[in-house]
């Protein structure tokens, strides 16, 4: 039987398969500790990658095996997920295996099996999943670092950064040139730019810096939005980022930073190589002079 989910905000369809189908002889699992459970007979004995594990191959499949099954019913992208550095939950195929006693997890984008960013640290969470007796699992969650991606010999590399200064406001650009033409997207039509909200989702990030307190403590916030491989002069050399919202400035000091990653699915046409390793800036956000203006005259926040 398969089920289909849709996460509207990312624009993809996700599938839920229960399958009977043994897990790999080669994949190697650790022990985990038993805590004190709410099933008595219903436990995590191990998973894949293992907890804290480094170098973990960008193509592993996530697994969890239990000590006995695992209602169906109860499994779903809340109860069980992956989270990757910036908090955003990770698409992909949740499959059911070993008789409903293990769980395994397969990125995917778009239909097709997808790889974690390399060099990145991934979270997995599984909670108020029941067993066949409808008694609730004890919770399992861990970290885990895929493995890091070479440094390439500079051949393909940005080439420029918007905005170009040190500051961005609500309305400016958001976007970066490169050095050659990136390898098209195969659904890309020749004469548009491509826009999606999960092709270019692992290469390509924004968020805001936000000062917690006065002892430098940050939080970072995922923008929802989608990126844009659009052309110069002929070329598809420019990713730009467009959020589903204006960005909103606070009167508060701000950052907004852009990661650009190694992905699978950024690659120069011509050198045939990836980005190679994280290139990161970041922009002072500022507020427009209406709002400061609004401020200053008691109407904060400014009327939309």
């Amino acid at each position: 039987m398969k089920f289909t989910l849709i996460l509207a905000s990312l624009g993809v369809s996700i599938s839920l398969i229960g399958c009977g189908q043994p897990s790999s002889p080669n994949t190697h699992y650790t022990a985990l500790n038993r805590s004190e459970p709410t099933s008595e007979s219903t436990f995590a004995l191990s998973h894949y990658p293992e907890r804290l594990a480094r170098n973990v191959p960008t193509n592993a499949a996530i697994e969890l095996r239990f000590s006995r099954p695992v209602a169906w019913s109860s499994v779903n992208f809340t109860n069980f997920r992956v989270l990757d550095e910036f908090n955003q939950v990770v698409t992909g195929e949740i499959s059911s295996h070993n008789g409903g006693s293990a769980l395994r997890f397969q990125p995917k984008i778009g239909g097709e099996n997808a790889v974690l960013r390399a060099a990145s640290t991934y979270r997995v969470n599984a909670r108020f999943l029941r067993d066949t007796e409808n008694q609730f699992i004890p919770a399992v969650s861990w970290q885990f670092q895929t493995e890091g991606s070479q440094a390439n010999s500079g051949a393909f590399r940005i080439v420029r950064q918007l905005p170009t200064g040190s500051q961005i406001r609500p309305g400016d650009r958001i976007a970066v040139e490169f050095n050659e033409s990136i390898a098209a997207p195969p659904s890309m039509n020749p004469n548009q730019a491509f826009c999606s909200y999960t092709y270019f989702a692992s290469a390509f990030q924004v968020g805001i810096l936000q000062p917690l307190n006065n002892q430098g403590d940050t939080r970072f916030v995922a923008l929802d939005g989608e990126v844009c491989a659009k052309r110069i002069n002929g070329q598809l050399r420019i990713l730009e980022f467009e959020p589903n919202k204006g960005l909103t400035a606070s009167l508060i000091p701000q950052y907004l930073v852009v990661r650009v990653s190694d992905s699978p699915q950024l690659r120069g046409i011509n050198s045939q190589q990836s980005i190679g390793r994280q290139v990161q800036y970041q922009r002072v956000l500022l507020p427009q002079p209406n709002d400061i203006l609004s401020f200053l005259f008691g109407q904060w926040p400014p009327a939309p």
